[in-house]
């Protein structure tokens, strides 16, 4: 393999990489206001294959500075769901981001 096509797939790793660690922190931001019951493009279905996988629902970055009280709030989600709203087309993208997440480094996404 020549350099130039060996740095070609580094430089396209890193992009991808880059793509699937942004969409991560937007499913963060999702989740965050569905919590909230605030309108929210994830869905029940999506929080459940999430935590499947063991995704960090707060960023590793955001561990460190978060208080004790947003600790102690958790996930208890289920019962905060009036913001959710699904839609079908959206979530044919959602599905083959997921399968790209899952093919990653999780500890490389941040």
């Amino acid at each position: 393999m020549t350099h130039s096509k060996s740095k070609n797939m580094v430089m396209k790793k890193k992009a991808t990489i880059d793509y699937v660690k942004k969409w991560a922190s937007v499913q963060r931001g999702e989740y965050s206001r569905f919590k909230k019951g605030l309108k929210s493009k994830i869905t029940p279905g999506q929080i459940a294959k999430l935590d499947g996988i063991g995704f960090e629902w707060i960023s590793p970055k955001r561990k460190n500075i978060l208080t004790a009280h947003d600790e102690e709030e958790g996930d208890n989600f289920m019962s905060m769901s009036p913001g959710f709203t699904e839609k079908k087309e959206n979530n044919d993208s959602w599905e083959l981001m997921f399968e790209q997440y899952k093919q990653c480094n999780p500890n490389t996404l941040d």
